[in-house]
C-alpha cells in the first residue's frame, strides 16, 4: 500500500508542531519563556505580543481575543475555512511537516533509559512524509524499518525504527535521533562475495533509493550504526572476497577507512593489483598526487608482518618518493621487492638530483639493461668492473 496517497487526518493534523506551522508563514516569536512562545498576533494588529504558544502542549492563545485551541482550531481562524479545507491545505505538500515529539535534552540519559514499546509496520502519515523529504521512497522503508514506539522521560513518541542485530533500534524522527540498546551493527545478507559498508541507515537507504531499478543489486551489506562498531563488523567483512566503503567524507570516516586498508589481512592465494597511471601531458597535477598516494602506500606496505608484495615504478622519475633510498635499503627485510623502471640515468639525476640518484644506483641490489649510451653507459661498464673484481 502506498502511504503517500492517504489523506492527512485530523489527528496526524493536531501532532503538527504549532511553532514550526507559524514559522512556515513567516511568525517569529518575538520572546521564549521555557515553554512558552510569545509571538505578535497573526489573526490581528497589536504592538506588544499576546498571541502565545505552548510548544510543550502544542496549543495557542491569543489574549486579546480570549480564543485559543490546536492547530486546526488556529487554522479556521486564520483562513476562515472549514476543517476540510484546512486538512486539504496541510496536505498540499508543506514541506514544514513535522511531529510535536520534541524531545528534550537530558543531561543524564542513564536516569532516563529509552524504553521500546512496540513495533509496528511503518504508516504514520507524518514519518512517511519524513522519509519522502529524505527522497527515500515508502516502499524502500517500509522494507527495511519499523514505526517504533518508545518511552523516554515518562512520555511517549515514535520514530522511524532500523532494527541492528542484537534487536536494538536505530530511530529517527524529524526532531529526534537516539538508539535503543543493545547498540549493534545491522547486516543484510543476500549471499553475495561483496560487501558494501554504510556508516548510518539513511545512507544505506539512499543508496537502496538510487539502486532501486538494478537488477544485480545484490551485494551484502553492513550497516555500522556507529564508527565505533566497525572492528565488531571486521570478521564479516573479511568473509567477503570485496569490501567496497561508503563512509563519511569527514575526519572520523575518513580515519576509519584508512585503519581499514591498513590493518585488513588479505588472502595470499587472492593477491590484489592497485595500476595508478600518471598523464604526461599534466604531469604537474598528477605527479604530486600520485607522489602522495604512493608515500602513503609505502608507509602500509613497508612494515614486518605485512605479506610478500612488490612495488613497481615504470618512469620513475615522473613521480617523487621522499626517502627512496630508506625504502630499497628497508624493504628486503619486509618481503617487499622494489623495481624501478627509467630510461635513462641522467634523467634519474635531473629530477632527483645528483646525490639523492647516486645513492639509488648504488644500493640497488639488480640492473636489468637494454642497449644504453652516454652517463648510463659508463655507469653499467663501471659496476660490470666491480662484479667482475
Amino acid at each position: 500500500m502506498d502511504f503517500r496517497k492517504q489523506k492527512l487526518s485530523i489527528t496526524e493534523a493536531k501532532e503538527m508542531d504549532m511553532v514550526q506551522y507559524l514559522s512556515s508563514l513567516g511568525y517569529e516569536p518575538s520572546k521564549i519563556r521555557n515553554n512558552d512562545y510569545w509571538y505578535l498576533s497573526p489573526l490581528r494588529r497589536e504592538k506588544t505580543p499576546s498571541f502565545k504558544v505552548n510548544r510543550k502542549l502544542n496549543r495557542w492563545y491569543d489574549h486579546g481575543l480570549g480564543k485559543g485551541g490546536n492547530i486546526i482550531d488556529f487554522g479556521i481562524e486564520y483562513h476562515g475555512c472549514s476543517v476540510g479545507e484546512f486538512l486539504k491545505k496541510l496536505d498540499g505538500g508543506f514541506s514544514f511537516q513535522k511531529t510535536i515529539k520534541n524531545i528534550p535534552k537530558i543531561e543524564n540519559a542513564s536516569e532516563y533509559p529509552l524504553k521500546i514499546l512496540k513495533e509496528v509496520e511503518l504508516s504514520s502519515y507524518t514519518l512517511t512524509s519524513y522519509m519522502g523529504q529524505r527522497k527515500i521512497p515508502v516502499e524502500i522503508a517500509i522494507q527495511y524499518c519499523r514505526e517504533v514506539h518508545y518511552e523516554l522521560n515518562a512520555k511517549s513518541y515514535y520514530g522511524i525504527g532500523f532494527k541492528n542485530d542484537s534487536d536494538g533500534f536505530e530511530i529517527r524522527n524529524p526532531y529526534f535521533k537516539a538508539s535503543s540498546s543493545p547498540k549493534d551493527i545491522t547486516t543484510v545478507k543476500n549471499g553475495s562475495d561483496e560487501v558494501t559498508v554504510f556508516e548510518g541507515f539513511m545512507d544505506f537507504l539512499s543508496f537502496k533509493s538510487i539502486r532501486e531499478n538494478e537488477v544485480n543489486n545484490t551485494s551484502d551489506f553492513v550497516i555500522l550504526n556507529s564508527l565505533s562498531l566497525f572492528e565488531k563488523a571486521r570478521p564479516f567483512l573479511e568473509s567477503h572476497k570485496s569490501i567496497k566503503l561508503y563512509l563519511d567524507n569527514d575526519a572520523a570516516g575518513q580515519k576509519v577507512a584508512r585503519e581499514a586498508l591498513s590493518n585488513s589481512k588479505r588472502n595470499p592465494d587472492d593477491p590484489k593489483i592497485v595500476f595508478m597511471g600518471n598523464n604526461p601531458q599534466k604531469i604537474q597535477i598528477y605527479g604530486a598526487i600520485l607522489s602522495l598516494y604512493v608515500n602513503w602506500l609505502i608507509k602500509m606496505v613497508n612494515k614486518e608482518g605485512k605479506l610478500k608484495s612488490s612495488l613497481i615504478f615504470d618512469e620513475f622519475p615522473t613521480i617523487y618518493l621522499n626517502n627512496m633510498d630508506s625504502l630499497i635499503a628497508t624493504a628486503r627485510s619486509n618481503k617487499v621487492s622494489t623495481c624501478l623502471g627509467n630510461q635513462d640515468f641522467s634523467q634519474l639525476r635531473k629530477d632527483y638530483g645528483r646525490e639523492q640518484a647516486d645513492i639509488i644506483m648504488n644500493i640497488t641490489g639488480n640492473i636489468v639493461s637494454g642497449q644504453v649510451t652516454g652517463d648510463t653507459a659508463k655507469l653499467h661498464k663501471f659496476f660490470l668492473n666491480q662484479t667482475s673484481n
